[in-house]
């Protein structure tokens, strides 16, 4: 997707809001949401769970939209679109996670049965899934909609960038079958469940710290070696 990046963006620059709304509903409805309701057993469009192009690209697009036709609300609307944020992102979070539990009737299916049916073919932990597109869009604008005082912005600015290569860092193979697996290994699987959530929150914490301290000095190797400029001029020589 990276090489067809300088196309993408030159569409997402040139592409009107009711044409780019078009496309992204279109995108969704048919590669997910109707996948998912008439066959959600079988990988049609070749999405490999997430990991393939055409995923990629309807969640790049999904998150431009966003970015580029972004509407500036007053004090009230925010306060009221961000309570209906938390309320999507809760609620698919928790269907998620209920449905594939839910007892069904098999043999005498009422319309009950057959709608519950369709939504755990939709609610699903799966990263090409409807909810993890849904969460990440009313997460993104909730982050959005929130005002910040100068020096939390400033944390924002330095801490953004870094995030990629955080992700890029602890999903690594030798990162999470050797550090991570590691730092979980000591603990004892007879624990409390407030434990088990404090362990969890400590050790991300100190892996997220660990990763952007990784990326940062990374970044000043880059600035040192001017690695960007260098890239720059040989892009300009190539095109």
């Amino acid at each position: 997707m990276y090489l067809f990046l300088p196309i993408i963006n030159k569409g997402i620059e040139n592409i009107n809001q009711q044409q780019f709304k078009i496309m992204i509903i279109t995108s969704l409805g048919v590669y997910i949401v109707l996948k998912d309701c008439i066959i959600p057993q079988k990988d049609i469009f070749k999405m490999s769970s997430g990991y393939s192009f055409i995923w990629f690209l309807i969640f790049y697009s999904t998150g431009a939209y966003f970015g580029k036709f972004k509407k500036d609300k007053g004090l009230c609307k925010k306060i009221i679109y961000n309570i209906l944020y938390i309320l999507i992102f809760y609620y698919s979070t928790y269907l998620c996670f209920v449905l594939p539990h839910y007892p069904i009737n098999n043999r005498n299916q009422k319309f009950k049965d057959r709608l519950i049916i369709l939504l755990k073919n939709i609610f699903v932990t799966r990263i090409n899934a409807f909810p993890i597109i849904l969460q990440s869009i009313t997460l993104m604008l909730l982050i959005t909609n929130i005002s910040y005082n100068k020096y939390i912005a400033k944390f924002i600015t330095f801490i953004g960038p870094l995030t990629f290569g955080i992700y890029l860092i602890h999903d690594n193979l030798v990162i999470k079958r050797k550090i991570m697996k590691r730092l979980l290994d000591n603990y004892s699987s007879d624990l409390p469940f407030h434990k088990v959530i404090e362990i969890i929150l400590i050790t991300s914490l100190k892996i997220f710290a660990k990763c952007a301290i990784i990326d940062y000095l990374r970044n000043i190797l880059f600035r040192i070696f001017q690695i960007r400029r260098i890239c720059m001029i040989i892009e300009k020589l190539i095109f």
